[in-house]
């Protein structure tokens, strides 16, 4: 079962994308936050299945090794003017990373940080 790690799970477009994935029979889906209040009345929302876990996330120093993911949905905001913290995380584990910016420059900018080193290992 592919694990999916849901972070910024109780925003707007996270909470929306939540109950998408909370269908989905083969994945598990981990939902993170900074909150825990919130993250426990998502996961109850969703049935409170087995395969639906929560965790506290700091996007800024993220620790995914214990989570494990096969895919990393960055859905925390504001997204222009972030680093590319989750992203570095993200490719340290091994994971595939999306994110759902809102804007074009940090998109634009990512390829560039790639190249420049700023997303290889810490």
């Amino acid at each position: 079962m592919r694990r999916v790690l849901l972070v910024g799970a109780t925003g707007a477009f996270g909470s929306r994308l939540a109950a998408l994935l909370g269908k989905q029979p083969d994945l598990h889906l981990i939902l993170a936050a900074r909150r825990r209040a919130p993250l426990d009345a998502l996961r109850k929302s969703l049935g409170a299945r087995p395969d639906v876990s929560v965790a506290l996330l700091d996007r800024e120093r993220p620790d995914l090794a214990g989570l494990a993911p096969w895919l990393l949905v960055d859905a925390a905001g504001p997204f222009q003017g972030g680093d590319y913290a989750l992203a570095r995380a993200a490719i340290d584990v091994g994971a595939h990373y999306v994110d759902l910016a809102d804007a074009r420059d940090p998109v634009a900018g990512f390829t560039a940080a790639l190249y420049r080193g700023w997303l290889g290992p810490a």
